[in-house]
């Protein structure tokens, strides 16, 4: 390359770098700030021998031949077998739930897709169409891939993540991202660069999109790694291991309307509610013992029975049997789920001195049956729930959304001593995971009782996780959402929390090895009667709604439900029936978008939590089978045939909460 051509190419560079910047400062103002400026440290770009432009790093060429032959090639190998994270609702009915309507319309919008002769299980999404929803990129280099990945797909979201800034800096010198840009925006989508962070970023970043935008775009998640890097091989490692976190706790219709019955129920019996604070309130040092039922409960559990007079202690669900079975009446105690069972389980494990004696603390959605049996009961808002929200439209949000309290009890436990002043926290058989598939809780819990309904011999792990006492721990997805749950919580609040479960390591907790003899420091302690009854006194307050208001709001929310539900419907009948995959997709986009607009509004926000969850899951299962038939005619009558199927389960919600609004769940009632 002589000098006249070096100095073409060089300015050709230049131009480009200006024109992305032109264009991210209107579409991506953060990057074009960051990079407005940006001077590279450790990559850069060079001209080889061939006369072509490569990445240089320490002295030597990052790709060994023409940079752009190999991108392209490396494009269509992808293409010829994409790397895909693929979404499929569990074949097996969940036991408890096989009546369910949602359960029920989820099976039958598998069996109308199996039936149909062209239909493949893995069957390649570029078998389907050349349109994917949603693809990620991991790694800039040059951007060669980039160009001709957008060219040979009709992406609409495209992500891409590059931890190193100084290779995003070089490819903003050699592709022209507008094109790119334009392509994904005339679907309906965007691109999306994230630059530097690590690998939870990257998945992080996902979650964020996939809320924002629709979880029917994982139907099919492809995943592009254009270079391997520590980085890079993380962030593709991390999407496989968690992303389930995508795809699970949207809730669905059925779910809700129990909760909006137990609430109205349990808001008639007039129990105490956690009330909002204006002010900080003052700090309780007594130690409180959290008590989870988790393998190492059973190390410690003579321990609590020794502390118990001086600490409070706080038991969490299934933990009640083995304290129990120790001598151990809680202080608290804490259920969380809102279904029948909790009854029946408290039956079983409780007795009379502990439904005296023990405080029990809970959501508005505890089954009002499982809460008559205590004499001392106090509960908490929970936020993103359909009662919750009726409850606070109502009482004109007088009430604290206590978030941070699922998906387990010791989460429940541990976000409502905080929230009354609690702050010095021992966690005990809190331990989100096992040593052993065999021993995953307590033994002297009724997971290991023969005649119980719920005995539990093996319990599947999923994977592997760091361990308080080093090592590794088995764990499955609950138990490591709740533990990343639990240390969101110690990071959001300023309480003192030692770890005394073996399990796994939760950040922000003081590991105290239960193996080893412990001291807790009473030093600040107050006599903990009292200081339960001036927590729950100081914190908790009397409904402001009598049981009529609240069913007047129910009705007035109810008749919005109805005219928001027959709008969504609207959008895939008639002349809006999509007949294509793509057509398919702008509906669901249409629809989200709707639901995604009136999620605040106080007059439709009711509305909008009973629909949402069943949305994510029928759109997204609708979306995952239409992938799996070949032929095109076949996939256009299933897209008819699903549609037609998630309308009536639509109108079938609508008609029996209106019969069944005031029902307590008792398993059978949506039969």
């Amino acid at each position: 390359m002589d000098s006249q051509q070096l100095d073409q190419a060089t300015k050709l560079l230049r131009a480009t770098f200006l024109t992305n910047l032109a264009v991210l400062r209107v579409h991506m103002p953060n990057v074009y700030e960051f990079f407005r400026d940006y001077t590279p440290t450790n990559v850069r770009l060079a001209f080889d021998a061939a006369g072509e432009i490569n990445l240089v790093r320490d002295g030597l060429q990052v790709y060994p031949d023409s940079p752009r032959s190999a991108c392209y090639e490396q494009v269509d190998v992808f293409i010829n077998d994409p790397k895909s994270f693929r979404y499929f609702p569990q074949n097996k009915d969940e036991k408890g739930f096989e009546h369910y309507l949602h359960t029920i319309a989820l099976r039958e919008l598998r069996e109308k897709a199996e039936i149909k002769s062209s239909h493949q299980h893995y069957l390649s999404p570029f078998d389907v169409d050349r349109s994917p929803d949603c693809f990620c990129v991991l790694g800039s280099g040059l951007g060669y891939h980039l160009e001709k990945l957008s060219l040979e797909l009709n992406i609409a979201f495209l992500y891409l993540f590059e931890p190193d800034p100084d290779c995003l800096y070089a490819t903003l010198h050699t592709i022209d991202f507008g094109p790119i840009i334009e392509r994904c925006r005339s679907r309906g989508g965007f691109l999306k660069i994230t630059v530097g962070g690590g690998d939870s970023t990257f998945v992080n970043e996902i979650s964020s999109m996939i809320d924002q935008q629709g979880a029917f775009n994982l139907s099919r998640l492809l995943v592009y790694r254009h270079y391997f890097g520590e980085d890079i091989d993380k962030a593709f490692q991390l999407i496989h291991d968690l992303a389930y976190r995508y795809v699970s706790g949207w809730g669905f219709f059925e779910d809700e309307a129990i909760s909006i019955a137990h609430s109205l129920h349990n808001m008639q019996m007039r129990i105490p509610v956690l009330k909002r604070v204006k002010k900080e309130q003052s700090k309780i040092s007594t130690p409180v013992f959290i008590v989870g039922n988790g393998p190492s409960l059973d190390k410690t559990i003579d321990f609590i029975a020794a502390e118990k007079d001086n600490a409070i202690i706080f038991s969490c669900g299934t933990a009640l049997r083995p304290l129990v079975a120790s001598g151990i009446i809680p202080d608290l105690h804490i259920e969380s789920e809102r279904t029948f069972h909790v009854y029946e389980w408290l039956k079983n494990a409780g007795n009379q001195e502990v439904f005296d004696n023990s405080v029990l603390i809970g959501p508005n959605i505890l089954p009002p049956k499982a809460v008559a049996l205590f004499k001392h009961r106090y509960l908490f808002v929970k936020p993103h729930d359909a009662g919750g929200l009726i409850i606070q439209n109502a009482c004109n949000d007088h009430y604290e959304n206590l978030f941070l309290c699922a998906p387990t009890v010791s989460n429940g436990a541990a976000a409502a001593a905080v929230a009354m002043g609690l702050n010095n926290l021992y966690l005990f058989g809190v331990d989100y995971g096992f040593w052993t598939e065999e021993y995953h809780h307590s033994k002297s819990s009724a997971y290991y009782q023969k005649d119980w309904k719920g005995e539990t011999a093996v319990m599947e792990s999923h994977f592997e996780i760091d361990a308080s006492r080093g090592g590794k721990i088995l764990t499955n997805t609950v138990f490591d959402m709740s533990r990343g749950i639990m240390e969101m919580l110690l990071e959001q609040h300023p309480v003192k929390c030692y770890n005394l479960s073996d399990g796994a390591l939760i950040r922000g907790a003081i590991f105290m090895d239960p193996d080893l003899p412990v001291t807790i420091d009473y030093s600040n302690s107050e006599e903990k009667e009292g200081v339960i009854k001036k927590a729950l006194a100081n914190r908790f307050d009397m409904p402001r709604s009598d049981g009529e208001a609240m069913r007047r709001q129910f009705f007035d929310d109810f008749h919005r439900l109805e005219q928001l539900t027959l709008l969504l419907m609207n959008m895939s009948r008639g002349v809006n029936q999509p007949n294509t995959r793509e057509e398919l997709h702008r509906v669901f986009m249409l629809q989200f978008n709707t639901l995604n607009k009136i999620k605040n509004d106080k007059n439709l926000r009711v509305a909008h939590r009973l629909l949402k969850g069943t949305f994510c899951y029928h759109q997204t299962t609708i979306m995952s089978y239409v992938y799996t038939i070949k032929d095109p005619d076949e996939r256009k009558e299933y897209i008819h045939e699903a549609l037609d199927l998630f309308n009536q389960h639509l109108i079938d919600l609508c008609e029996k909460l209106a019969e069944r609004y005031d029902q307590h769940d008792d398993t059978v009632i949506y039969q």
